[in-house]
């Protein structure tokens, strides 16, 4: 019994580090590419202060309705479909074409970005309730080596010569990858 109990409470660390880590790593892919986005899709800084501006705007109608829609689907769906619409955004704004569809994508960006941080930081306070130990600080530690790990590799393919499209194509794929096999969160 205590065994089984040791393997969920891993599985479920391993997961909720999954969600982290995937949230940073889109992150930081994004931030550090910024420069060549302006540049393949020729716009000026005021332009990328509008798309930032997309994004918040994204973000904060993300975090309220996030509330309402935890009521009618569990946190652990809502953040897989929120994980899924994360990475199938990112990948689009690597093949945006003009100021407009960055415009859609990055609002897009914000609001699957604003229901998966409240349903990624709702699964680790419930695993903290499940088993009576502190995770949170954990968790978000995790978001920062996402950070790391989404801006090293942003770097390296850039280094590469590989473009947006194909750089951004290539982490969301193996994100997608994880995301399969990533254990099931078994909380609400």
């Amino acid at each position: 019994m205590l065994r089984l109990k040791k393997l969920k409470l891993r599985s479920s660390i391993g997961s909720c580090f999954f969600f982290f880590l995937c949230a940073g790593a889109v992150y930081a892919q994004i931030a550090a590419r910024l420069p060549e986005l302006k540049q393949q899709i020729n716009i000026h800084d005021g332009q990328i202060g509008s798309l930032l501006f997309c994004m918040g705007v994204g973000s904060l109608l993300g975090f309220l309705l996030a509330g309402s829609l935890c009521r009618f689907f569990e946190s652990k769906w809502l953040l897989r479909v929120s994980c899924i619409s994360l990475l199938i955004v990112s990948i689009l704004i690597g093949f945006a074409s003009s100021f407009e569809f960055l415009c859609v994508f990055f609002f897009l960006l914000g609001l699957s970005t604003g229901i998966y941080d409240v349903c990624m930081n709702t699964q680790a306070i419930n695993l903290e309730l499940t088993f009576k130990q502190n995770y949170l600080s954990l968790m978000h530690a995790c978001y920062s080596i996402g950070c790391l790990l989404g801006s090293f590799l942003s770097a390296s393919l850039a280094f590469a010569s590989f473009s947006l499209g194909l750089s951004f194509s290539l982490v969301g794929i193996v994100f997608f990858l994880c995301l399969s096999i990533t254990a099931d969160i078994s909380y609400k």
